[in-house]
């Protein structure tokens, strides 16, 4: 009876011994906040940022945007280069090229709202202080519309914009451009594209109005911004005649 019992308390001991040991183990899990255990997982990396892809309804916008218009007045539909447009430069540009005169040149082909065009009239008679000369040889500009616009659509700088006084009046503020100038013969145009990852090439040749032989092309070079918008990069001017 008694070699029983000291069987019994030997087994007891051995038993004792093992729960102690599994409670001093360390644990290979993370306590979580409430109490609980949980396995640590490891980070997943961030989801790539997919390529906008344009098409040609994108494209249009941006041949619009530069200097051309859809002619519907005399017949079937034509793309048609407008009276004041960066397609009469004849010279090519790349970063750092334009000038603020290119830039307001530019800014004056598009439409404003009619609270932006009301500010522009009332600003209009500053040109005479500005220029000491009669304020009709002269277009004011107000400075905010000028550099959102032109900000939104070219990789330039305010800096850049207020750096020529000719353009720039600080003191009101706003910029002026002469309405002086002329643009020849009207020109009809059409266009191709490519994409590569975010760059687009848009090559876009010209053709007098009354001629079926193509004079110039302007291959544009423009960048797809994540946000859905996108900016003009350049333009490569090649005469063909």
């Amino acid at each position: 009876m008694g070699r029983f019992f000291a069987v019994l308390l030997t087994l007891s001991l051995l038993l004792a011994c093992a729960a102690c040991g599994d409670k001093d183990a360390p644990s290979s899990q993370t306590p979580a906040s409430g109490g609980g255990l949980v396995e640590s997982q490891p980070e997943s990396p961030p989801e790539p940022e997919e390529t906008p892809q344009a098409d040609d309804a994108l494209v249009r916008e941006m041949i619009f945007a530069y200097g051309a218009y859809e002619d519907t007045l005399n017949g079937p539909a034509v793309l048609t280069v407008r009276k004041k447009s960066l397609f009469h430069r004849m010279e090519s540009w790349g970063a750092g090229d334009l000038t603020p005169g290119d830039y307001l040149y530019w800014a004056d082909t598009l439409p404003m709202t009619e609270e932006e065009q009301k500010i522009a009239d009332q600003g209009q008679h500053h040109a005479q202080d500005h220029k000491g000369e009669s304020p009709f040889g002269y277009r004011f500009l107000p400075a905010a519309w000028v550099e959102e616009t032109v900000l939104s659509r070219f990789d330039t700088t305010v800096e850049v914009l207020r750096g020529d006084p000719e353009y720039y009046d600080g003191s009101i503020p706003g910029y002026f451009l002469s309405t002086g100038g002329g643009i020849g013969e009207i020109s009809t145009l059409s266009y191709s594209f490519s994409q590569e990852e975010d760059i687009l090439t848009i090559p876009v040749t010209l053709t007098f109005v009354n001629s079926t032989q193509p004079y110039r092309t302007h291959t544009l070079t423009v960048r797809l911004e994540p946000d859905g918008g996108w900016k003009y990069l350049g333009c490569q001017v090649e005469a063909l005649v």
